[in-house]
């Protein structure tokens, strides 16, 4: 259930489309997304805080809106989003693990997840998100960095009852990958035309097409002039133990738009790496 998926757009949207809607029928009254909170087994497990907020996501998390506990008190395994969402989003939960603390690894876990609007078909949704009973972090003692001994970003399965984006296709498709290659979430991804081109005109976003916005693509009525263009994405992960402090990650290329012997824009398929292992703190 932590595990990256290595699964296609179309398998992860087969699994969200059919999957869910036969294994766990569709509410017909509640708050437009519940969210669970789950060990490594599937078993409930209290979260101490989640929290959400509009995409592109800050890393820090310092703005994000807290979601509520079903019932009763946080820590708590189910949780509510009452807001309606109108928007894309990103959700995350945090807790206090079983792991032991020692002198460089602190007990926690947190985990991370994109959702999308709801629709006519899906208006009220259910998220899982996986907090492993040993998840720990813990700080390299000779570099000094965070070693991430769980995957932050959560691989959605069937118990998951889920909106998907608005479909779209384009010439021009950017995957996202992280540091050992497996298919990662962005946040937000653009394209531009080189700083000092006359052609620039500053940054055009690229749409989300698949589930947890590993796939972006160039809409295909605002397609770059034939020429260099620069691609894009930015990364932010979930939640982190320590107050202003997050993982972020940017990637870029250049890349060649070219048109076929139609005049069309030419297929263009690009992989972008977004490291998930990366932190930053928020200035003051």
């Amino acid at each position: 259930m932590t595990a990256r998926t290595a699964s296609s757009f179309f398998a992860v949207m087969f699994v969200l489309s059919t999957g869910c809607a036969e294994d766990t029928p569709e509410p017909t009254d509640g708050p437009p997304l519940r969210i669970l909170t789950v060990d490594e087994e599937g078993a409930p497990v209290l979260a101490r805080r989640v929290v959400w907020q509009p995409q592109p996501a800050d890393p820090f998390w310092i703005e994000a809106t807290p979601a509520t506990c079903e019932s009763g008190e946080p820590p708590c395994s189910a949780w509510v989003v009452e807001d309606a969402i109108t928007e894309r989003i990103a959700v995350t939960a945090e807790r206090a693990t079983e792991a032991t603390a020692t002198e460089t690894c602190q007990p926690y876990a947190s985990a991370f997840a994109v959702v999308h609007p709801g629709t006519a078909a899906v208006p009220r949704q259910t998220l899982h998100l996986t907090l492993p009973t040993f998840g720990t972090y813990c700080i390299d003692e000779g570099t000094a960095r965070a070693l991430i001994n769980v995957p932050h970003d959560e691989d959605l399965d069937a118990s998951d009852v889920l909106a998907g984006p608005e479909e779209a296709t384009s010439a021009i498709t950017v995957s996202l990958v992280d540091q050992d290659g497996a298919p990662v979430p962005g946040t937000i991804a653009h394209w531009y035309y080189p700083p000092e081109s006359p052609e620039h005109d500053g940054e055009h976003p690229l749409r989300c097409v698949d589930q947890r916005c590993e796939t972006w693509v160039v809409e295909s009525d605002a397609y770059p002039r034939p020429g260099p263009i620069y691609l894009t994405a930015n990364y932010a992960g979930p939640l982190n133990p320590f107050s202003r402090q997050g993982w972020t990650s940017y990637g870029a290329g250049p890349f060649m738009v070219e048109l076929d012997a139609s005049g069309a824009v030419a297929p263009l398929a690009v992989q972008l790496t977004l490291p998930t292992d990366e932190e930053a703190a928020a200035g003051d």
